[in-house]
């Protein structure tokens, strides 16, 4: 049944979580066991630029908490 599943969004999209209003970019797409879809999103340190440091931060978001970014800086 996963194979049927489709996501919003994809890899490298730029999104933001509704709840926490944080701007990321999707690293992967994950369909958990019981079908609900997630994204890997890696959060830059800088909202206006997007280091790759040790500080920087990959969080699972599931799909009904994100939207398009309309962040322009990322």
């Amino acid at each position: 049944m996963k194979e049927y599943i489709r996501s919003k969004f994809s890899i490298g999209a730029v999104v933001r979580n509704k709840s926490t209003n944080e701007d990321g970019k999707i690293d992967s797409v994950v369909i958990d066991d019981d079908c609900c879809v997630r994204y890997s999103v890696h959060i830059p340190v800088d909202s206006h630029g997007w280091e790759m440091g040790t500080k920087a931060v990959d969080v699972f978001w599931d799909e009904d908490e994100v939207e398009t970014s309309p962040n322009k800086l990322l």
